[in-house]
C-alpha cells in the first residue's frame, strides 16, 4: 500500500508542473525546452562520513512560464565514491525526481549572461550498500554483502548563472540539497537547453 501511495505521488510531482503550464491559456511548444548536463554533488553531516564524491547526470523538462519564471521537472542518477570504515566498506547511488522552479533576476530571453535563484522538491531514491570483510575462527577471509535502497523526500534551494552562446543556453548553478534521513549534500550542475518548439 505504501509503494503504490509514493507511486502515485511520483507521478504528481513529475507531471503537476506540465499540467499547470498546459492548461494555460497562453500555452506555447515554443516555451517547452529540455535541459541535459552534469553534475558533481558532496555529502555533508552525517552522509559524508560513509560517502565521497558524487558525479552523475541530470535531464529536466522546462517550460517558459514567464520571461522570468520557468518550470522544471525532472529526474537524474549520481554514482558516489565509496568509503571504509572501520571493516566495512561503503557504496552509494541516488536518482533525485524533482520538480520546482527557476527564477531569472532579470528578464529577457536573449540576454548574453542572466543570473537566477531556484527551489526545487521532490523524492531522492537512495540505494546503498556495504561489504564486512573479516577472518573466521579458522582463519580464512570471508565477505558478506548487503544492498537495499531507501526513498526520502529533499528541497533543493539554489542560485546559478545562464550564458547565451550561439543560441545554446548553458547554465552553470550551485545548491544546497536538504535530504531526510541525513542524506544532504551540497553540489554544482551545469546544463545545456534544448529548445523543442524552435523550427
Amino acid at each position: 500500500m505504501k509503494r503504490s501511495v509514493l507511486s502515485v505521488w511520483i507521478i504528481l510531482l513529475l507531471v503537476a508542473p506540465f499540467h499547470v503550464a498546459f492548461t494555460q491559456p497562453q500555452f506555447s511548444m515554443e516555451n517547452l525546452g529540455v535541459n541535459g548536463g552534469l553534475t558533481i554533488k558532496v555529502p555533508i553531516g552525517s552522509f559524508g562520513d560513509v560517502a565521497g564524491l558524487g558525479v552523475g547526470f541530470v535531464v529536466q523538462g522546462e517550460y517558459v512560464f514567464t520571461p522570468q519564471l520557468h518550470i522544471l521537472a525532472g529526474f537524474g542518477y549520481v554514482k558516489y565514491g565509496g568509503k571504509d570504515v572501520g571493516y566495512y566498506s561503503y557504496s552509494y547511488s541516488e536518482i533525485p525526481l524533482t520538480g520546482g522552479v527557476k527564477f531569472y533576476l532579470s528578464p529577457g530571453n536573449n540576454l548574453p549572461m542572466r543570473l537566477f535563484i531556484l527551489g526545487e522538491f521532490g523524492f531522492h531514491r537512495m540505494g546503498y550498500s556495504w561489504e564486512w570483510r573479516y577472518t573466521d575462527i579458522f582463519g580464512n577471509p570471508r565477505v558478506e554483502r548487503y544492498s537495499s535502497g531507501t526513498i526520502k523526500l529533499g528541497v533543493t534551494p539554489g542560485a546559478g548563472v545562464e550564458f547565451n552562446v550561439a543560441n545554446f543556453r548553458v547554465d552553470v548553478s550551485g545548491f544546497l540539497a536538504f535530504v531526510t534521513g541525513n542524506y544532504s549534500h551540497i553540489g554544482i550542475r551545469s546544463t545545456v537547453h534544448f529548445n523543442l518548439g524552435k523550427k
